[in-house]
């Protein structure tokens, strides 16, 4: 007798193994269209399972998202190099465009709007000879984007700060070395760095020396 009720219990035991792994991806699936049924209480008393809330419930795709292109705008000939973007969605670009016609380039910076229509553009030539670089673009909450480059005829440093409402050229410097990368800090203040392209010379050939200035703009 002990034996039978063993093997009863074994099989009874089997049984609820079997439904449960049956029943639960089920009641998942359930929980997860918000659907109201019974398997709550039948699993709380029988596999001490508790609900699933649906917003805890990821499901494939959501898991792994397709990227998509939202839109895409063609500028000038020439190179985006450098790219930013405001509380708002405005995105700000910097590069530089080219001249075919006399084998110039200069400056050439533009802002889009969040759905990617055309707000200003902005384009400098400085030096009037070669190509000129427009490198980097930062945003600052204070209203302007500071913009870093190349002046071409020695590799001269530009730093320009353009009103981010208009695209207004608001304050500019010059000075020595260069600048690959620029951040707007505290107080809009303005990082830049790059090198002084001035290093030694050695066995390898011009050893360039970092080169890392902080200008202030409001003085």
């Amino acid at each position: 007798m002990k034996s039978f009720w063993s093997q009863y219990i074994a099989v009874v035991v089997l049984i609820i193994i079997v439904f449960g792994a049956a029943i639960v991806p089920l009641y998942v699936h359930a929980k997860n269209n918000n659907v109201v049924s019974l398997l709550d209480k039948f699993l709380a008393v029988f596999f001490r399972v508790q609900p699933i809330q649906a917003s805890s419930i990821v499901v494939g795709s959501q898991m792994t998202p397709t990227p998509r292109v939202v839109w895409e705008r063609r500028g000038p000939k020439g190179i985006a190099l450098s790219a930013t973007a405001d509380p708002e969605g405005n995105v700000y670009v910097a590069g530089f465009n080219l001249n075919d016609a006399n084998h110039t380039g200069q400056w050439y910076v533009v802002k889009y709007a969040l759905n990617g229509q055309e707000l200003w553009s902005y384009e400098h030539h400085i030096s009037q000879v070669g190509v000129d670089v427009a490198y980097a673009i930062a945003y600052s909450p204070e209203g302007f984007v500071a913009v870093v480059g190349y002046v071409n005829g020695g590799g001269n440093l530009r730093v320009e700060k353009l009103d981010a409402a208009t695209g207004a050229l608001l304050w500019s410097y010059a000075g020595d070395g260069g600048a690959a990368s620029v951040v707007v800090g505290q107080n809009g203040i303005i990082y830049t760095a790059g090198s002084d392209g001035n290093g030694v010379k050695d066995g390898g050939g011009l050893k360039r020396q970092w080169l890392i200035k902080k200008i202030n703009t409001s003085q």
